[in-house]
């Protein structure tokens, strides 16, 4: 039955590969990959399909990887594909197939509801989305790595930091 079927989501970025697997609608696993061992990745052939969706690597390796498991089923979400929503952004090609598929989350998990989609990757994104599911536009800029690279080098006596071992709702130091 459909409630059983096997299927993978993979998600190529640009610091790390993650690959969901859900049976039916439920999600059972999040493994996680680095550029490097990502063809390491074990497959079930019994998986019904599979859905890609990179920014960093080649779609056609990764789907050749998914074939080559004996995954029939494998759809490619790219720049190319058919937006899931209205947007209002000028030239929708140039939005991230990454922000695309947050959009779509979003409106399928908080239908009916206005939006602020925060996406903490490589880069920090930011998307406006209404109630009726319409994408109005959104911003991106350097993530947390690129903050803390770019503040320690471009000043004279900021220390290069890292993610906190605790992280606490706002900052009380400036290291």
């Amino acid at each position: 039955s459909m409630a059983d079927q096997l299927t993978y989501v993979l998600d190529a970025g640009n610091s790390r590969i993650k690959l969901g697997t859900f049976r039916g609608d439920e999600l059972e696993n999040v493994a996680y990959f680095s550029q490097d061992d990502w063809t390491n990745m074990p497959l079930e052939a019994e998986a019904a399909s599979a859905t890609i969706m990179s920014v960093s690597l080649a779609e056609e390796a990764l789907a050749a990887h998914f074939s080559k498991a004996g995954i029939g089923n494998v759809r490619v979400f790219n720049a190319k594909s058919a937006l899931p929503f209205q947007t209002r952004y000028q030239q929708p090609e140039s939005l991230g197939s990454d922000r695309k598929m947050l959009i779509h989350g979003a409106n399928q998990l908080y239908a009916g509801k206005n939006k602020l989609i925060i996406g903490m990757g490589s880069c920090i994104t930011y998307d406006l989305v209404t109630a009726a599911g319409e994408h109005l536009g959104g911003d991106i800029s350097p993530g947390m790595h690129m903050r803390w690279e770019a503040m320690h080098r471009l000043t004279a006596r900021l220390p290069l930091v890292g993610m906190p071992e605790q992280l606490v709702s706002y900052g009380r130091n400036t290291f």
